[in-house]
């Protein structure tokens, strides 16, 4: 296999909600179900570099739009390609960007169907069998799914759909349904042998519960499928007597077409066909290239059995010809509307459409991912979501604001080592959190956006504080900048407009110059630094923490050192390695001539005007040499002529006289001591003295650059 195809299946996701059934419109409760957060996930990944690829289309030979078709007295089709418009029109002006859209008309669509019904029956999952069968003694035919009524054996609920039960979701056969009556003239049904094509389930029970033990799934899910994985799987409909869907042959009389919710595996495989088909291949050819590819399937609870048990079951049968199963579930109970679940017979409904006229695109998706029903049943109300919004577009314009005033000011100010430490604790945290939530196995829209917007007021109550303090603090405007980055990548898979106003911004300029300046030395891997007598090149914790640590392993190098001695290379190396973390520090290895490593510096807290250069230590035997001096003016030619920055800010404990008299030689002036500024190792509190040196000053061939 070659690089490219490697890099190709790592990098591939398939991305694959539950089709809308075209009978109708999108209303807010379809919305906030599986299609925000299946465009969130989408815009999360693509930000990460990874290649997603969302799947869409519409239902396909569903017995609802054939019943919608009925009342409006329309063909199947003119009822679905009507409906699908409306569907589609929706989905884009709520930003949802399908890579393929997949409709029944797909000229594809009927053979790629068939071909998957062929290979589960070449496969023996697929049997021709007589059962028991719904049908109308008055309308003479037989009865499934919108035409039939009846009660779930199982709960007793009338929300019944076919072989499954939208209340408990549990599966039965079609036999068992209770007080069974045709939905055009509400007679009571009769069950008749009808010999038609069934999936034998069971057969794929314990492969399917294997599954299910490493797959990923919400707890709901994970207990649903529990119950239902431990009885007897009923046969599920392959074919059904009919004419408004895939011809599918019989060895008996009558027109059978293939039962929708069988078509799941043939809509699937259509769409990623039309993925393929940009690039000049076929789905077979599509799969084996991305063979090492993520699938996340996200559905309402409702249809738990037909995705996470059917669907997954077939494609477990089918894993021979390249398909696998999905490896992460996202579920979703339903979402109410002001206390009531969404009814469009009721006409208690909010449609997608009618609600855009009034509410800022950006407001609705974060309120919907926010209040996603997830695992339980949550409520939307319009009165609610003015009220979310405008307190989060408060936070958001005063956070900006603070932001732009202190951006003028050079640096956020002063406020206690505590408070600053909580910030960047709360903001390691996020960005854990951030990146577990935004990933295709773990994905949680709703908890991605609750988190960006915790960063958001994390970071405005920092802000609050320094303009309140007005003292100088370098290191609290970086952090400032980090939580920036984070919110922007928690907020703005949520919210697309979200990146255009942080960039619109008065602070985003001028952090987006620093930060690009900044990524030219901290990007290449290949940067290095010349001096003549020694060599600065970026520092790789795997590589360089066993060397290192040799070369830092005497007592007198850490006596000053806040975070204290490492025990081993392994602790030195995850120090590294954390530090790595930080977007604004950028570490370096320091070689002698001979290329043997002797210490390690950190350019860091990086300002609109300056940079620090600090962690600086050597192994003792270079103390004295002028290593120290002549890697620190190679490091000041790089802040200047890199970076673009106008000075260099330097620090060191107070005790520790052997530096500052180094600093001091560099030409650099003492501005504040700054007292209780950290802990030191032995738990007592140092008062940091802090230097800066205007770059102007320096000579201009202090330090040769290089990309080697």
């Amino acid at each position: 296999m070659s690089t490219d195809e490697m890099k190709a299946q790592e990098r591939r996701v398939w991305i694959l909600p539950s089709f809308p059934t075209p009978n109708g419109g999108l209303h807010v409760g379809h919305l906030a179900g599986p299609f925000i957060a299946a465009d969130v996930l989408r815009r999360a990944l693509q930000d990460a570099g990874r290649d997603p690829q969302l799947l869409m289309g519409t239902v396909g030979h569903q017995s609802q739009v054939a019943a919608a078709a009925r009342l409006a007295n329309r063909t199947f089709y003119e009822e679905a390609d009507s409906n699908t418009t409306l569907i589609r029109g929706t989905l884009e002006r709520f930003g949802i960007e399908p890579a393929v859209f997949v409709q029944p008309r797909n000229p594809k669509y009927p053979a790629l169907s068939r071909e998957v019904f062929d290979l589960l029956l070449d496969a023996g999952y697929v049997e021709y069998l007589a059962v028991p069968t719904h049908h109308c003694p008055r309308c003479a035919v037989p009865r499934f799914e919108a035409f039939l009524t009846g009660r779930c054996p199982h709960c007793s609920s009338t929300q019944t759909a076919g072989i499954e039960c939208e209340q408990c979701a549990l599966p039965y056969d079609e036999a068992a349904l209770v007080d069974a009556r045709c939905s055009v003239c509400s007679s009571e049904t009769e069950l008749v042998a009808i010999e038609r094509w069934m999936l034998r389930l069971e057969s794929l029970r314990e492969r399917l519960r294997t599954h299910h033990d490493v797959a990923q799934s919400t707890p709901t899910l994970r207990r649903y499928l529990g119950a239902v994985l431990d009885r007897v799987l009923p046969d599920f409909p392959v074919s059904i007597p009919g004419t408004d869907g895939v011809p599918v042959p019989t060895p008996g009389a009558g027109q059978h077409v293939l039962y929708s919710g069988f078509e799941l595996v043939g809509r699937y495989v259509t769409a990623i066909d039309a993925v393929a088909e940009k690039h000049g291949r076929g789905w077979r050819e599509e799969l084996r290239l991305h063979a090492g590819a993520d699938l996340v399937v996200l559905f309402g609870f409702d249809n738990a059995y037909l995705r996470a048990v059917v669907f997954t079951a077939m494609l477990l049968a089918l894993e021979d010809h390249g398909l696998s199963a999905p490896l992460t579930y996202l579920s979703n109970e339903f979402y109410n509307l002001d206390g009531e679940k969404f009814s469009t017979s009721r006409n208690h409904v909010v449609w997608g459409d009618d609600l855009l006229e009034d509410h800022a695109l950006d407001d609705i998706r974060l309120y919907v991912s926010v209040t996603r029903p997830e695992i339980e049943r949550t409520n939307f109300t319009v009165r609610e979501l003015e009220q979310a919004s405008e307190r989060t577009r408060g936070n958001f314009d005063e956070w900006l604001r603070l932001l732009t005033l202190d951006v003028a000011s050079t640096s956020i100010g002063g406020g206690s080592e505590a408070e600053r430490d909580h910030l960047q604790e709360s903001l390691e945290v996020a960005a854990t959190r951030i990146g577990r939530y935004s990933s295709a196995r773990t994905f949680n829209p709703r908890l991605l956006a609750l988190e960006g917007l915790a960063v958001v007021d994390a970071a405005l109550d920092a802000a609050r504080r320094s303009v309140a303090s007005g003292a100088s603090d370098a290191g609290r405007w970086v952090l400032q900048l980090r939580a920036l980055r984070l919110a922007e990548t928690a907020l703005s898979p949520v919210m697309p407009e979200f990146r255009n106003v942080l960039h619109a911004s008065q602070v985003l300029p001028t952090i987006q110059i620093r930060a690009n300046r900044w990524r030219q030395v901290s990007e290449k891997q290949d940067f290095a630094v010349d001096t003549g007598g020694f060599t600065i090149r970026l520092l790789d914790a795997e590589q360089d923490a066993e060397v290192l640590f040799r070369a830092l392993d005497h007592s007198e190098v850490w006596t000053h050192i806040p975070s204290g001695r490492p025990t081993d290379a392994r602790a030195l190396r995850q120090r590294l390695e954390l530090r790595a973390l930080d977007p604004d520090r950028v570490q370096f290895t320091i070689m002698d001539k001979a290329g043997e490593v002797i210490g390690t510096t950190s350019l860091i807290n990086l300002n609109p005007s300056s940079v620090e250069i600090g962690s600086t230590m050597m192994t003792p035997s270079r103390w004295g040499s002028g290593a120290n001096s002549e890697v620190k003016q190679a490091l000041l030619k790089v802040a200047r002529d890199h970076i673009g920055v106008e000075r260099v800010i330097l620090q060191t404990d107070e005790r520790n006289t052997r530096s500052q008299s180094a600093i001091r030689k560099l030409g650099a002036r003492l501005v504040e001591t700054r007292h209780a500024d950290m802990k030191r190792a032995d738990g007592s509190l140092r008062d940091s003295v802090v230097f800066e040196l205007d770059l102007d000053r320096i000579p201009a061939d202090s330090g040769k650059a290089s990309n080697r």
